[in-house]
């Protein structure tokens, strides 16, 4: 055997002994392993920045929807209230109707 060929043959038993035997992943190298380590980093900030967009997404359409409802309900108590008072006057005003026409056929 000439040393080419042993060389390969060591490189083959070497690459053979970089998987693992129970499930046949490949192990990363030292430089593999670091780039894939960086890698994971990078996603999980990114997952990190993303949940933190949502939160704050949430929290505004919170307040937004809070205002909305607090809106909607001032507008109910404002119609409650226009109707409460149009409902006073106008039995304020039958009342002074029927008091004039009781004072004017007493006369």
């Amino acid at each position: 055997m000439t040393v080419p060929e042993i060389s390969a043959k060591v490189s083959e038993i070497i690459l053979i002994g970089f998987y693992r035997e129970d499930t046949g992943e490949k192990l990363l190298m030292p430089e593999e392993l670091a780039e894939a380590l960086k890698q994971e980093r990078l996603t999980r900030e990114q997952a990190l920045e993303q949940a933190r967009q949502g939160e704050s997404r949430v929290e505004r359409l919170k307040e937004h929807f809070i205002c909305v409802d607090v809106k909607r309900l001032v507008a109910r108590h404002r119609l409650v209230l226009s109707l409460i008072i149009f409902s006073y006057f106008n039995l304020s005003l039958c009342d002074r109707k029927k008091t004039s026409s009781c004072t004017m056929s007493n006369r």
